[in-house]
């Protein structure tokens, strides 16, 4: 160590504890900080000599000892202590409104220059608000200081004591969500009784920053629950806007990447006012990978918005994955036939709103029947077995077993069921007599039905079912033609094809519906596997283990669409289709911000497929599905906010007025951009990069 006697060398390695062949390098950013290296040697075979190499075991500072990981944990890159959450966050850069009212509100207040040393400011701006301007950022920043125990550790000068840690949180596990940020109030109007802080001709009082659609999207979650569930649930703010950012760029950007946020952060006006960067993300989703408490928690404030009655679905969809590191990357069929690394992401989804409920990540090689008792013992967890919630389930789910559980679980299901069930194909052929009736035609549609209670027995206890079995007369239809239309093309390939060349044709599936023909005659019909093969078709069957007709368990299951909007819907605009992701903790981190980008888009595609009529005639009405997701984003990414913090008026660039209030109107969030964005209480409040 240059510079360093050996009588310190060796108190610093008697603080890391004398490690073995141990070394102390000093920390150059950060002062009074040294890295303790160990070196080992080995013999190299490829260059036939000694060698050695060296690996860090820690860091001392402040006359501590800590490992890399502690270090990290607690500490930034410049020496500064990671603020712990408090468990009732305090607006930082501005005093109480109380005080504030009392103050002198024409007092001068002396701002240093971007040249003054920020101990010079500290001194000179004691007990009053100081607006400074760093030279690498466009941020902004207030800072009030008291007096000197309120000051901010300066970069290289860890804080002395931590903030006290977060009600119900674990202060290890989100500490790192805290970095550069801070912490805003809920947003109040101005008083009209302040008045603006005077201004030096050299204070950067204007605020300019993208907008884009960040406004509607805030007030889509506000308007779904979401903000208002995920503040319930982690109980900080600063958790809760880091969430939303990060969905708002995941919607706006159409690219989930961590290397894109620090720049679209650095652009638009977000409800986190710090900047993350990439490595400072993978943190941040690890924190929300531990969180289990606080998502479990979400999940029940989310169901508890559901009233009695309620319809959802339960599905999964694979996500593919090249990460190695990620045991959930288990081997399993695409859904293009290719074996891959495939994670099941499992998504629970009220029919009516589309709103996701829950979600739960399994291996790739787990199929949907193995993973349904886990959704019951999550809904029995959350307490929703009294609500009279109705589950619908497709045809992978089906299993008798399943069913059994539901009935233990008192959990309503109705599933899909295979056509040629063992334990339903006797009530299908007793059914088939009058399927073609004009009694039992379910009315508005060309569809045949009847339900028929089945009593089975399944590991000795009795598990009594209603088969719900339909017929479409034009899926029937279609079926019988398309068959014909294949046999007559195998006829005419036979008769086409040359005698020697004929034996080519057996391969073909078809050819089991004829009758095993010599090369040099003609082919010939096998009716009774074609009346096989017709006999049921257009036939379709559901199951479910609460009492119910054929024409509700119809209308029930139509609605299962919904799941498969919202999986589409996730795909396409927050790409749910690719992992993104090198380890577990970051790839379960990911999905709350998942998770709230999908409701947020849910809810804002149920908003855009109503019709809009306004009481002034002279506004025309907006048609469904007149704007797109995509045409809102593109419609408005160019709209930008001027703040003149002296005057503490804005105005917005870039599209003009009446294009917007449409767009606002189509959204269902009417006057998103009339008033400033309910997170940006003052713009002066942002902290310096």
């Amino acid at each position: 160590m240059k510079g360093q006697s050996e009588e310190e060398k060796r108190r610093i390695l008697a603080i890391a504890g004398n490690p073995h062949n141990g070394q102390v390098q000093p920390l150059n950013s950060i002062p009074d900080a040294y890295r303790i290296l160990v070196r080992s040697y080995y013999y190299n075979k490829k260059t036939k000599r000694g060698d050695g190499n060296k690996h860090v075991i820690g860091v001392v500072i402040n006359g501590e000892f800590l490992s890399s990981e502690q270090y990290h944990q607690r500490y930034t890159r410049m020496g500064r202590l990671r603020p712990v959450l408090p468990s009732a966050p305090k607006r930082r850069g501005r005093p109480p409104r109380r005080a504030a009212a009392q103050a002198d509100p024409i007092a001068p207040t002396k701002t240093p220059s971007h040249g003054t040393s920020r101990t010079e400011a500290d001194q000179a701006t004691a007990g009053t608000d100081t607006v400074t301007a760093d030279a690498k950022s466009d941020r902004l920043t207030t800072e009030t200081t008291s007096n000197s125990s309120a000051r901010q550790p300066r970069s290289g000068e860890p804080a002395k004591e931590p903030q006290a840690p977060a009600a119900n949180l674990d202060p290890t596990d989100l500490q790192d969500a805290a970095k550069g940020a801070s912490t805003p109030a809920p947003a109040q109007s101005i008083a009209p009784h302040v008045m603006p802080t005077p201004w030096t001709a050299d204070d950067p009082c204007i605020y300019e920053r993208m907008l884009g659609a960040v406004p509607i999207l805030y007030q889509t979650a506000v308007n779904c629950g979401i903000v208002d569930d995920l503040r319930a649930a982690f109980e900080h703010e600063v958790i809760v806007n880091e969430i939303l950012s990060l969905a708002f760029h995941w919607l706006i950007d159409g690219n989930n990447a961590a290397q894109r946020y620090p720049d679209f952060s650095s652009c638009f006006a977000l409800p986190h006012l710090g900047r993350l960067e990439e490595d400072e993300l993978s943190q941040f989703y690890a924190t929300l990978s531990t969180a289990k408490p606080q998502i479990t928690r979400l999940f029940k404030l989310r169901l508890q918005r559901l009233p009695k009655g309620t319809r959802v679905s339960y599905d999964s969809t694979t996500i593919p994955t090249e990460a190695s590191d990620i045991y959930l990357a288990a081997p399993g069929k695409s859904q293009e036939g290719e074996i891959r690394p495939l994670a099941h992401l499992a998504l629970l989804v009220d029919q009516e709103t589309r709103q996701p409920l829950l979600y739960r990540l399994f291996g790739g090689n787990t199929p949907d029947c193995r993973n349904f008792e886990d959704l019951l013992h999550r809904l029995e967890e959350l307490g929703t077995t009294g609500n009279d919630i109705k589950v619908v389930c497709d045809r992978g789910y089906e299993n008798t077993f399943n069913l059994l559980l539901a009935t233990q679980y008192k959990e309503k299901v109705l599933m899909a069921a295979s056509n040629l069930r063992e334990e339903y194909i006797d009530r299908i052929l007793r059914s088939c007599t009058d399927m073609w009736d004009a009694c039992t035609c379910i009315p508005g549609t060309t569809i045949h039905g009847r339900t028929v209670q089945v009593t089975l027995k399944i590991c000795g206890q009795e598990l009594k079912l209603w088969v719900h079995i339909y017929r479409d007369s034009y899926q029937t239809v279609q079926a019988e033609a398309s068959l014909q239309r294949q046999l007559a093309g195998i006829e005419q390939r036979w008769n086409a094809t040359a005698v020697k060349d004929r034996h080519t044709l057996f391969s073909d599936p078809l050819m089991s519906y004829f009758k095993w023909p010599k090369l040099d005659g003609p082919l010939v019909r096998d009716n009774a596997a074609i009346d096989e093969k017709l006999r049921f078709a257009g036939y379709f069957a559901n199951v479910s283990n609460f009492e119910l007709n054929c024409a509700e368990a119809l209308a029930i299951y139509k609605q299962r669409d919904s799941i498969e909007k919202c999986f589409k819907a996730g795909k396409m605009g927050v790409k749910l289709n690719v992992a993104r992701a090198h380890r577990e903790d970051t790839m379960e981190g990911r999905c709350p911000v998942a998770f709230v980008a999908l409701a947020i888009q849910s809810e804002l595609n149920r908003q855009l497929a109503k019709r809009r009529d306004f009481p002034d005639k002279r506004k025309k009405p907006i048609h469904p599905n007149t704007y797109s997701l995509e045409d809102v984003m593109t419609k408005t990414r160019s709209i930008e906010l001027a703040y003149d913090a002296r005057t503490r008026k804005y105005r917005l660039n870039g599209v003009p007025r009446l294009c917007i209030d449409r767009i606002c109107e189509a959204c269902g969030t009417p006057g998103a951009y009339e008033h400033l964005p309910a997170y940006i209480t003052n713009p002066m409040d942002l902290r310096q990069c």
